[in-house]
């Protein structure tokens, strides 16, 4: 069907009817030309009413201050197109589709395939050239699905604003489709009034779609994570680098964040799994751990290895090692990939949120060992919380319900390793240049055990901590010129129980363990709370850890 006006639209009103925007138009099939001040929509001087393409081939051209497919001169054009072929040409000064000369529109595109160009200085999807005439009325362009081709005319965008703009306020949304953009998009309404570019992808959208413009010109933002042509990602922010994303082919990047996990084995931490693609190891990835004021970070390029996490291959960890009493602070992740200018992507997890996942245990593919051993390790942070008054409105254990119970005098007894006696070490290094001065039990993000001494001449270096098998595990470091100490750092803890020999040369200073110290406490603190209460936490997540581990079973 070939439709002509010469006064009015091809479809819609004519320019000299009262009303001043046309009834609804829907189109569901067939081959339609449209020709006209408007080709589709509300004639001279006025608006469309609702316009609405589900299908067949369209072809609508504006040939005077129309839009092909929209509203007439100093109106607004409504628009839906939900599939269909359609082929839309502006009118002079017009948008292809929108709004016609000092015009605005709403347009939304779900589906068909578009070629929409704008007239002289008209958008091809959106406004029409200078909008003063409607300073309070919004311009709003959205794309979920379909393949577009959009092409401004001249000093206009190719979706959004037209040329010479000046309106109350512009929003451009891009949640899926094939987009090419000849002339970019633009949500610019004037320099004070940048409106909003938001590019987005859905699950259904993710993958097919691609977005090609030339430019961006507005306050742009990205709300999922996007990958180049060359590789390079451009993580979710509200304040995107424009310039960086001109002529450069957006694709969905489904997220560099794959997974997270409990670092059980040793110490207590979140693990990251992050999906890298080659191009960004290529460039090196950086990502930084903020949590309760501490920062640390990982780093990932071509050499490193991946790993399976649960039947996924080539994932990479990055491991954030947290304090007991931190169990209940949020841990966050920033992912930057070579040179850009702040972080690709941002996640922020706790400890507890990953023990609530297994506790929950709901596939029932947790067994009871490491059920216990959760537990335990949650009694141990709350009651860390407790002791160095951390956070202790979000104790790790709140919900839990299991109880702590106080160790008896067989188990006290039982514990592997001496008590450091200060005046019997002192006795064995009495002619040796060197006085012991202490021990400790370091509970950091590493469970180190740490013993002091006073340099009197000897030579320090002599000190050693043997393991089970005799080797030499211990690190000895120099203080200051008077002091020195040696420790066994990063104890896991199912190996809170293993021993070490202390010696000084040939001199066997006694057998200690970290869970020296547990005794130590018990048999000689009296009872005092709250140090007793996380001590014997601590024996009851070392007894879980092993139990689960089978460790010197």
């Amino acid at each position: 069907m070939a439709v002509k006006s010469y006064f009015g639209s091809g479809i819609g009103n004519g320019s000299g009817e009262v009303t001043r925007s046309t009834g609804a138009i829907s189109i569901y099939g067939g081959k339609i030309d449209a020709r006209g001040d408007t080709g589709i929509g509300g004639g001279n001087d006025k608006s469309s009413g609702l316009i609405t393409i589900n299908g067949g081939v369209v072809d609508a051209t504006g040939s005077k201050y129309g839009a092909g497919i929209g509203g007439g001169n100093q109106h607004i054009g409504t628009v839906v197109i939900n599939g269909g072929s359609v082929t839309a040409q502006g009118g002079y000064h017009a948008a292809g589709i929108g709004g016609g000369i000092q015009g605005l529109a709403t347009v939304t595109v779900n589906g068909g395939v578009v070629n929409a160009t704008g007239g002289d200085s008209g958008a091809g999807i959106g406004a029409g050239y200078n909008n003063a005439y409607l300073p309070n009325k919004a311009l709003n362009v959205t794309i979920n699905c379909g393949k577009i081709t959009a092409t401004g005319g001249s000093g206009a965008s190719a979706i959004g604003c037209g040329d010479r703009t000046d309106y109350g306020s512009c929003s451009v949304s891009i949640n899926g489709g094939q987009i090419t953009a000849n002339g970019g998009v633009s949500s610019k309404c004037t320099d004070s009034r940048q409106g909003s570019i938001t590019l987005n992808w859905t699950d259904d959208s993710k993958a097919s779609m691609s977005l090609t413009s030339d430019s961006y010109s507005g306050a742009l933002t990205l709300s999922k994570t996007f990958r180049d042509e060359n590789g390079n990602i451009y993580g979710a922010t509200d304040s995107a680098d424009n310039s960086a994303l001109a002529g450069r082919t957006l694709t969905p990047c489904e997220g560099i964040f794959a997974g997270y996990s409990l670092s059980l084995g040793g110490d207590i931490g979140v693990n990251f799994y992050l999906d890298l693609p080659d191009e960004a190891l290529a460039q090196g990835v950086r990502i930084d751990f903020a949590w309760n004021g501490k920062t640390d970070s990982v780093t990932f390029d071509s050499n490193s290895t991946a790993e399976t996490r649960e039947g996924v291959a080539g994932l990479y960890k990055a491991t954030c090692n947290v304090c007991a009493a931190e169990m209940n602070d949020a841990v966050t992740a920033c992912v930057t990939v070579g040179e850009s200018a702040g972080p690709v992507e941002t996640v922020s997890r706790k400890v507890r949120d990953y023990a609530d996942y297994i506790l929950a245990n709901k596939d029932g593919k947790y067994s009871d060992k490491l059920i216990m051993l959760v537990k335990s390790m949650l009694n141990y942070g709350a009651n860390a919380q407790t002791q160095f008054e951390h956070n202790t409105d979000a104790l790790a254990n709140a919900g839990v319900g299991y109880p702590l119970n106080s160790l008896n005098d067989n188990e006290i007894n039982g514990i592997a390793g001496a008590v450091p006696e200060k005046d019997s070490i002192r006795a064995l290094l009495a002619d040796k240049g060197i006085a012991y001065h202490g021990y400790s039990l370091i509970l950091n993000t590493k469970t180190t055990l740490r013993f002091y001494f006073k340099k009197d001449g000897a030579d320090y270096t002599q000190l050693a901590l043997l393991n089970s098998a005799g080797a030499n595990v211990g690190t000895v470091q120099e203080q200051n010129t008077d002091d020195c100490y040696i420790e066994v750092e990063d104890i896991p803890a199912f190996g809170l129980g293993d021993c070490y020999e202390l010696k000084f040369g040939d001199t066997i200073l006694g057998s200690f363990s970290a869970l020296s110290y547990v005794k130590d406490v018990l048999q000689n603190n009296n009872g005092a709370q709250p140090i007793t209460d996380t001590v014997t936490a601590l024996y009851r997540y070392h007894g879980a850890a092993a139990a689960y581990f089978n460790h010197n079973a």
